[in-house]
């Protein structure tokens, strides 16, 4: 699908550098963290608030009330200082491409008309113009940001490479966020309500079934274990369900481990059959591990 510009760097041809006229400083809450580009006012017009519609293809649900509060109180004095950037619609009207925030806190400060930007753009452009200013604003939760990457998947036929190509992350970037999506919708539900961070999220997606999942979520919520903790306590689930899967260490393994031991020096452990498995080899410090090396480079 042909593309007029890189979105990665493309929001920041839309979002002028300079303030309009000659008005003072924005707040920190306002401004936005792309790297700017030279404006010429001409560029920029007043509309009515009232022909603006919100963009459909916005993928930011929840705003902050605080935040906006603040937008708002920020407007009053100082008006807006960075244009929105809309898209005119066959009807007349137009509709926000990127800018929500700014108008809805337009109009809870009583604000008739905004400074905008036009520009045609499609269905695919809008959402993902939407998704990168809020990336680089840090406004979308992380299941936000993951329905946003799944809707450019399945609406635009895009591949998660392409996706991180447009929204400038790295395909594993894009692929961890989206794992998110598979888990339960009650531990979702804690994950957009605050109750668990993103680095729980991964801890509990490391575990292999859901029932171990629900489980161990409701371990953190009930402890209140920091993320380096649950880390620690997902290994022994981890170690536990493998030793569930793989049976029993059977005798012939059973002797090969403690030769291995005797070898090595160290223990060792050894997860599996005669087939398939898994060997673990536990140091203590850099000079055990030193000491290792050397014993199995000869």
């Amino acid at each position: 699908m042909a593309k007029s510009f890189q979105l990665g760097k493309g929001l920041s041809a839309l979002i002028p550098s300079k303030r309009i006229g000659d008005e003072p400083k924005t707040s920190v809450s306002e401004t936005v963290h792309v790297q700017s580009v030279p404006a010429s006012a001409s560029n920029v017009q007043k509309i009515s608030l009232q022909l603006i519609e919100p963009n459909k293809q916005q993928p930011r649900k929840q705003f902050d009330e605080a935040g906006l509060s603040e937008l708002v109180a920020s407007i009053k004095v100082h008006g807006i200082l960075q244009p929105l950037v809309v898209t005119l619609l066959a009807n007349g009207r137009y509709q926000l491409v990127v800018g929500e925030r700014r108008w809805r806190a337009a109009q809870q400060a009583g604000l008739t008309e905004v400074p905008v930007i036009i520009r045609q753009t499609g269905e695919q452009e809008r959402l993902e113009l939407a998704l990168v200013e809020n990336i680089q604003r840090q406004n979308l939760n992380p299941l936000e940001e993951a329905a946003a990457y799944r809707r450019l998947q399945d609406e635009f036929n895009l591949t998660q490479e392409q996706v991180a190509k447009q929204v400038g992350k790295s395909r594993s970037q894009v692929a961890n966020i989206e794992r998110l999506l598979t888990l339960s919708p009650a531990i979702q539900q804690a994950l957009q309500e605050g109750r668990i961070t993103v680095g729980h999220a991964k801890v509990i997606l490391s575990l292999p079934t859901q029932a171990e999942q629900e489980k161990f979520f409701a371990s953190i919520v009930r402890e209140g274990l920091p993320v380096h903790l649950a880390e620690l306590k997902a290994q022994g689930v981890r170690v536990r369900s493998h030793q569930r899967r793989v049976g029993t260490v059977s005798p012939e393994l059973r002797n090969l481990e403690q030769r291995l031991q005797a070898k090595l020096g160290t223990r060792v452990k050894i997860r599996g059959t005669p087939q398939r498995g898994l060997i673990e080899i536990v140091f203590y410090s850099q000079e055990e591990l030193a000491d290792l090396m050397s014993k199995l480079d000869r």
